[in-house]
C-alpha cells in the first residue's frame, strides 16, 4: 500500500488514507483522521440504529464508527477513489458497507434513514481546489443544501448531525435558522470559531499544503470581502412529532476533551432537555422534582459544569447558593421576577435533571 497511511481508529478498525499534503497527491486526495472527522465522531449518538446515511463519506472513517452500533450503512461520495480506499478499509476491517458515488443526496433519493452523519466538503472559496474539502458551490451553499433537505431522508426520531461552515453578516443565527426553518425539526446549532477572512484563508492554504499562494489568496479575500467572518461549528437536528420544534443557537467556544470525554452523551441529554424546555409548560415544571446535575459546581455568582460541554452560567449569587437544595426550584421561582425563565434555562442546558 504504497502512499497510503494504515490508522487504527478503533480496535481492529483500520483506515486508509493518502499520505502527504493535498498539494502533494492530487485533486483526488483521500484525508484520513482529521480533528473535524473525530469531532463529528464525537458528536455522533452510538445507541442502536437500524440504518444510517454516510454523507460525503471519503476516506470511511464514520462508516468504521458506525459499524459498532447500526444494522445497514450507505456512504455516499462524488470522489471515486475515496469510496474505493472507504471499500479497502471496511473489508480490512470487517465491516460492510453499500457505496454509492454522487452528489449530495442524489444516490439516495426516495430513501429514509434513522441516522444522518456528515462531514462535507464545506470549505467556502471561489474556487474548488481540492475535492475532498472544495464543493466548488457558490459561498456556503453545500452546507445549507445538506441542511436544508436532511428532514426529507429523515424517519420520525431520526437524527442528523453534520459540520459546517458559514459566512457571517451581521448576526449569524439569521443565517442558520433559515436553513433549518424547511426541516420542521428541533435543531442545535453551535458556533465553535469566528474566523476573520484572513484567518481563514491562511488556515485552508496552510491545511492544503499550498505553497505558491500570492495570487489564490488575494482572490479569496476578495471574495470573503462583503462578509464579517466565516463561523464553524456543528449542526444537530432530530425529527419529531412537535408543532412547534425548538431552535438552539449558541457560541461554545471553550477547548473540550473530545477524545476523552465524547460529545454524543452531552448532544442527548442536551436535546432531552431542551425539548423538556420547550415542551413543559410553567405548571407542570413546578409540579415536577428536578434535581442539580451532579457535575456541576455552585461558585460564587457561576454555575460551572466539570463535564461535557463545560458550560459556565452566570446567575444572582443567592440563586446559586441554593442550587442544590431540593426546594430550588420552588423558591427561585416565588422569589425572583423571571425565576421560572431561569429555570427552564436551566433545564435546557442539563443542569437540572427530572428527580
Amino acid at each position: 500500500m504504497e502512499g497510503l497511511k494504515v490508522e487504527e481508529v478503533l480496535p481492529g478498525k483500520f483506515l486508509l488514507s493518502d499520505q502527504g499534503t493535498p498539494q502533494e497527491r492530487g485533486n483526488d486526495y483521500v484525508l484520513g483522521a482529521s480533528n473535524a472527522s473525530l469531532t463529528l465522531a464525537s458528536l455522533t449518538p452510538r445507541t442502536h440504529f437500524k440504518r444510517a446515511l454516510d454523507l460525503g463519506a471519503g476516506s470511511g472513517i464514520q462508516s468504521l464508527f458506525l459499524s459498532t452500533h447500526v444494522d445497514e450503512i450507505i456512504a455516499t461520495d462524488t470522489n471515486a477513489r475515496a469510496l474505493e480506499l472507504a471499500q479497502r478499509s471496511a473489508q480490512i476491517s470487517d465491516v460492510h458497507l453499500e457505496l454509492r458515488q454522487g452528489s449530495l443526496y442524489e444516490p439516495v433519493v426516495g430513501e429514509k434513514f434513522d441516522l444522518i452523519v456528515c462531514n462535507p466538503p464545506f470549505v467556502i472559496a471561489p474556487a474548488a481546489l481540492f475535492e475532498y474539502r472544495d464543493a466548488g458551490m457558490d459561498g456556503d451553499s453545500v452546507s445549507r443544501e445538506i441542511v436544508s433537505k436532511a428532514a426529507d431522508f429523515l424517519n420520525d426520531d431520526g437524527w442528523f448531525i453534520s459540520l459546517a461552515n458559514w459566512l457571517i453578516k451581521d448576526d449569524w443565527r439569521d443565517r442558520l435558522i433559515e436553513w433549518i426553518a424547511p426541516t420542521g425539526c428541533d435543531a442545535w446549532v453551535v458556533q465553535r470559531e469566528r474566523l476573520s477572512a484572513e484567518e481563514y484563508v491562511d488556515l485552508w492554504l496552510d491545511d492544503g499544503g499550498v505553497i505558491d499562494r500570492a495570487a489564490i489568496k488575494q482572490r479569496w479575500m476578495e471574495y470573503l470581502s462583503p462578509f464579517d467572518g466565516v463561523g464553524f461549528g456543528w449542526i444537530a437536528l432530530h425529527k419529531r412529532d412537535s408543532f412547534f420544534p425548538h431552535r438552539y443557537l449558541e457560541e461554545i467556544p471553550q477547548q473540550l476533551d473530545l477524545l476523552e470525554t465524547p460529545l454524543a452523551p452531552a448532544l442527548l441529554e442536551y436535546f432531552a432537555g431542551a425539548d423538556l424546555a420547550h415542551d413543559l409548560e410553567d405548571e407542570e415544571i413546578l409540579e415536577k422534582v428536578w434535581v442539580a446535575h451532579p457535575d456541576v459546581i455552585a461558585t460564587g455568582h457561576t454555575l460551572v459544569q466539570t463535564s461535557g460541554l463545560r458550560r459556565a452560567v452566570a446567575l444572582d449569587p443567592e440563586v446559586v447558593a441554593r442550587f442544590s437544595e431540593a426546594s430550588f426550584v420552588g423558591e427561585v421561582s416565588a422569589t425572583y421576577e423571571g425565576g421560572i425563565d431561569v429555570i427552564r434555562e436551566l433545564i435546557r442546558l442539563g443542569l437540572l435533571l427530572p428527580g
